[in-house]
């Protein structure tokens, strides 16, 4: 979006700009940082409901408190934020308040406790969510934001703005549809939403049909794998299930067992596939009459192969050169001819060679390391490096600037 130095007034212009010209798109969820400008403008805009980005958040978190004076406290933050049990929130709340220092509870309180704030960065809140939606921080846009600046604006700074929507025109827009193109076709291999449902899949094999309990016509009781006294019910019918794995792509591998050990007369299982109705097949008795479905004879192995290859290629390669006469070549109508009828006998294996592994260059940089002096690094920042961002632990916390002030004094 725009920089949080923005106002209220102005992110508010873009975005009701936005919503002019794009109709169609309408945010229901927005991820931001906290920035009380940005987020009110999203919600008078759009009405959508706020996530805060969990990188922002304990990384504003950190700065309060010295991560290396409180390793407990800060391993517990990160675990907080992940709860989804109210009962458990409120515990690990209560634990915070006991082992956290005075002024870091005071701000938690005053900034981060308020209803409205929490249901904006409380994973409590954040469910049920389909697969698409399993996202907590904005760091895909900002990594987005990297590929365009070393990837299609070259690394350079950029200070002219018809030069930016040209490339974003002309260079972009193609890339990314061209990519998209591909994922549609396969290319890029499947999508999240296949790959869980494959996952699932293998991990429902673990049941056994004396695990389930049948309720009824279409109700069953499964049990959890992590926590047996737990149990799921699965509905057949309605095909449901009450687990917090099912809303991400309305499948689990609860509904999966049930589905695989026992019969549904009306529903096929997911797995089944109807095999096409083929009209040339159907017509046949046998179908070992088909004859793409007879394996082929082995070619005799005849020593001279390989030069008949070369032979092959020299030809194939003159053939390419334009000429005026073809009359040079009276029998090409034979030789392709003979050339389809042993390509239809021979197999269709790959012509590349096999693929050689090739070890890294570890003895250049070991030599280096003898050799040359030890590579300059900069000091670490005090705290988590993964949250730090450029500001050290505890930099705004009470100690910091009392220690600061004594310093000033004496000096």
């Amino acid at each position: 979006m725009l920089a949080t130095s923005g106002s209220q007034a102005t992110i508010s212009f873009f975005l009701r700009l936005h919503r002019l010209k794009s109709p169609g798109t309408i945010s229901r969820k927005i991820m931001s940082d906290f920035c009380w400008p940005q987020i009110n403008a999203c919600i008078a805009e759009y009405q959508a409901f706020i996530l805060l980005c969990w990188w922002h958040v304990l990384h504003a978190w950190q700065q309060h408190f010295h991560i290396s004076s409180h390793p407990d406290l800060w391993t517990i933050l990160k675990k907080w934020l992940r709860i989804t049990d109210q009962v458990e929130f409120d515990a690990t709340w209560a634990e915070i308040q006991i082992i956290a220092p005075p002024d870091f509870v005071q701000y938690l309180i005053r900034y981060w406790m308020p209803v409205q704030t929490v249901k904006m960065w409380s994973a409590i809140y954040r469910t049920p969510r389909s697969i698409l939606e399993a996202c907590d921080t904005n760091m895909l846009i900002e990594a987005w934001h990297h590929v365009l600046k070393f990837k299609f604006l070259l690394g350079k700074r950029n200070r002219r703005l018809d030069h930016l929507l040209n490339t974003l025109v002309n260079g972009v827009l193609p890339y990314y549809a061209l990519k998209q193109r591909r994922q549609e076709l396969g290319f890029e291999g499947p999508d999240i939403e296949i790959k869980k449902r494959q996952d699932i899949i293998k991990r429902s094999k673990v049941y056994v049909k004396e695990d389930i309990q049948h309720i009824d016509d279409s109700r069953y009781l499964v049990p959890s794998q992590s926590d047996p006294s737990k149990l799921y019910d699965v509905d057949i019918e309605t095909y449901t299930c009450n687990c917090l794995d099912y809303p991400l792509i309305c499948y689990c591998k609860h509904l999966c067992a049930v589905q695989e050990l026992f019969d549904e007369p009306d529903m096929p299982t997911d797995r089944a596939q109807s095999s096409p109705q083929v009209p040339s097949l159907s017509t046949l008795d046998d179908p070992l009459q088909i004859p793409f479905l007879v394996s082929n004879p082995p070619i005799l192995d005849i020593p001279n192969l390989g030069s008949i290859a070369q032979k092959l290629e020299r030809l194939s390669a003159r053939l390419r050169r334009p000429r005026a006469d073809h009359s040079k070549f009276p029998l090409l109508s034979d030789l392709e001819l003979v050339l389809d009828e042993m390509l239809m006998k021979s197999d269709n294996g790959t012509v590349l060679p096999s693929s050689q592994h090739i070890m890294p260059n570890s003895k250049e940089s070991r030599c280096r390391e003898t050799m040359m002096p030890r590579v300059k690094t900069r000091s670490r920042r005090a705290g988590d490096p993964a949250y730090g961002g450029n500001a050290s632990s505890g930099s705004k916390s009470k100690e910091s600037k009392s220690v600061s002030v004594t310093f000033a004094s004496h000096c």
